[in-house]
């Protein structure tokens, strides 16, 4: 499969790939948040098998500094090679409705549901929870769901 015929993965930081631990404790270099368990073999997984991409505010306009100067440290190697997703206003600018993905996010803003719902997509988003420690054990069965999906 070529690379433009991949499953795009759009990946939210913040209480997506991070967790906020229930009992407020945390390191502030992570702003209070860990890294979730499996994280790094999902993030090669979908590195190898999909186009990845970050879609968080703190990649917003497809910047990496804030991440390589904050997060990239704290984080498996791969996760440097992802790029950041652009989008300008909403997070929904950076998806293309004629290229298959998946989106994971802890809390979509609505507008970006709507856009969702308007391009018949909503089941492209996956919701995660903010506190659960194992998220990429989940994302990483979604996304080899989507790819059986998407070679069919």
């Amino acid at each position: 499969m070529s690379r433009a015929n991949l499953l795009r993965v759009y990946l939210d930081i913040d209480g997506t790939i991070l967790y906020y631990p229930s009992d407020e404790s945390g390191s502030e270099e992570l702003d209070f948040q860990f890294v979730c368990d499996g994280l790094e073999a999902f993030l090669h997984f979908v590195s190898e098998h999909c186009e990845p991409y970050w879609l968080s505010l703190r990649s917003r306009l497809g910047r990496t500094a804030a991440l390589e100067e904050r997060l990239f440290p704290h984080l498996p190697a791969i996760a440097s090679t992802i790029p950041a997703a652009y989008w300008e206003t909403t997070k929904s600018e950076a998806f293309d409705p004629g290229v298959p993905f998946v989106w994971f996010d802890d809390d979509p803003e609505p507008r970006d549901e709507q856009w969702l719902e308007q391009h018949g997509l909503i089941s492209s988003l996956v919701r995660v929870d903010h506190e659960q420690t194992d998220k990429p054990k989940q994302m990483l069965n979604v996304v080899k769901q989507r790819l059986a999906m998407h070679q069919t």
